[in-house]
C-alpha cells in the first residue's frame, strides 16, 4: 500500500483514496505537475494528481474550522484539436482541466445551515456561486474559467455552430473567494494568467482587446438568441389567439403573425443539410467571426474589428425593429383586453438567460 506521514515519520497512515491493497514497487513525482506515479505490482501505475494539497497539511492546521489550501495560479491556454489514431495499447492521459482550484480543509463535516461559495472579480462584481463541498477533510471546488455558453438562435450553418458552442474565458486577473459557512465568510484568492509559455508573444494589451472583442460578439449571440425566441413567441401567441375574435383584430393578429415570423426567419439560416448549401444571416456572421477572433489569442485584424462595429450596427437595427413589435404587441393587448382575452407575453433578457 501506500503510506503518508504528517509529522515528519513519527507516524504514518494508509493512504486508501481508491488505491487497493497491493504491493507498491516504484514510487516518483513527476517534475511539472507534482504528480505521484505509483507503481504497483500487478494492478498497473495510480496517479495521485497533485501532491501539493497534502504537503500543506500539519497538526496546527487540522485544528482550524477551515483552511485554504494554496493552489497557485490558474493558466489559461489556447485550445488545440486533434484527431490521433493509435492503437488500443497506447496510453494518453486526460487533458488538464479547464478549470480554477478552490481547495480547503474542514475539520468537521458542515450538517447545518447555509453554506456556498462565491467567487468575485477584482472590481467586487459577483460573477460565480458554487455549491461548496461540505464534507470533513480535504474538500477541492473547480471553477470553470469559461462564461455559460451563450444561448444562441439555432442554425444549420456547422462552422457558426462551432463558433457558439465554445465561450470566452474569463478575463485575467485577481479573483477573490468567500466561503460563506452559516454567519462566518471565510476569504482567499486566486490569479488566473494567461499561458506562460505564450505570455511573451501575444503582448498583454493585444489579448485584452482580443477578449474584449470576444465578449461584444458573445453578448450579441445572447441578444439575438433573445429576439430570435421572442419573436417566436409572439407569433405562436399571436396564432393561438386569433380564433373567436372580431374580424378587424383577427386581421391584425394574422399580419402581426406574419410579420413576425417572417422576421424572425430573416435573421437565422436554416435551409440547407448540414453538410452543404449552408447560408448565413446575422446569426451566422456573429458566430464565424467570434470563431475566427476565439482561436487566435493575440490582437484581432483590423478587418475583425471593423466587422465587429458593422455587425453591432446591424444588431442595433434589429433590435430597434423588435422594440417595434413589442409596441405593436402591446397596442393588439389592449384589444385583446376589450375582447375578453388574456395578453399576449415575452420573456424579459433576463429570463431568457437563466433559462
Amino acid at each position: 500500500g501506500l503510506y503518508v506521514t504528517l509529522d515528519d515519520g513519527s507516524s504514518w497512515r494508509r493512504f486508501d483514496n481508491n488505491l487497493p491493497r497491493v504491493g507498491v514497487r516504484a514510487l516518483a513525482i513527476h517534475p511539472r505537475d507534482h504528480a505521484l506515479v505509483v507503481g504497483t505490482h500487478g494492478r498497473g501505475i495510480y496517479l495521485l494528481d497533485d501532491l501539493r494539497l497534502l504537503r500543506q497539511i500539519d497538526a496546527g492546521m487540522l485544528e482550524e474550522d477551515l483552511h485554504f489550501f494554496a493552489t497557485g495560479p490558474t493558466y489559461l491556454t489556447l485550445s488545440r484539436g486533434g484527431t490521433p489514431f493509435g492503437g488500443a495499447g497506447q496510453f494518453a492521459g486526460e487533458n488538464p482541466r479547464d478549470a480554477a482550484r478552490i481547495a480547503y480543509y474542514l475539520r468537521k463535516r458542515h450538517t447545518f445551515g447555509k453554506m456556498a461559495i462565491e467567487v468575485y472579480d477584482e472590481s467586487g462584481q459577483l460573477i460565480r456561486e458554487l455549491p461548496a463541498g461540505k464534507s470533513a477533510g480535504i474538500n477541492v471546488v473547480e471553477l470553470s474559467t469559461r462564461l455559460p455558453m451563450p444561448k444562441a438562435a439555432p442554425t444549420m450553418n456547422r462552422t457558426a455552430l462551432f463558433g457558439s458552442i465554445l465561450p470566452p474565458t474569463l478575463p485575467e486577473g485577481r479573483y477573490t473567494v468567500k466561503v460563506v459557512k452559516g454567519k462566518a465568510e471565510f476569504s482567499t484568492a486566486f490569479d488566473l494568467q494567461f499561458d506562460p509559455k505564450a505570455a511573451e508573444r501575444y503582448p498583454a494589451d493585444d489579448r485584452k482587446l482580443a477578449h474584449r472583442t470576444q465578449m461584444r460578439l458573445y453578448d450579441m449571440t445572447n441578444q439575438l438568441g433573445y429576439i430570435y425566441y421572442s419573436l417566436e413567441e409572439m407569433h405562436q401567441q399571436a396564432a393561438e389567439n386569433r380564433e373567436g375574435l372580431s374580424k378587424k383584430l383577427t386581421a391584425s393578429m394574422d399580419a402581426f403573425e406574419k410579420e413576425t415570423r417572417q422576421y424572425k426567419e430573416s435573421l437565422v439560416s436554416l435551409e440547407g443539410d448540414f453538410y452543404v448549401h449552408e447560408g448565413s444571416n446575422l446569426r451566422e456572421e456573429i458566430s464565424n467571426l467570434f470563431l475566427g477572433i476565439s482561436q487566435y489569442p493575440g490582437r484581432p485584424s483590423e478587418g475583425q474589428l471593423t466587422k465587429t462595429d458593422l455587425l453591432e450596427e446591424q444588431l442595433g437595427a434589429v433590435q430597434a425593429k423588435f422594440e417595434a413589435y413589442r409596441t405593436q404587441m402591446e397596442q393588439l393587448n389592449e384589444r385583446l383586453a376589450k375582447e375578453g382575452r388574456g395578453p399576449m407575453k415575452v420573456r424579459t433578457l433576463e429570463e431568457y438567460l437563466e433559462q
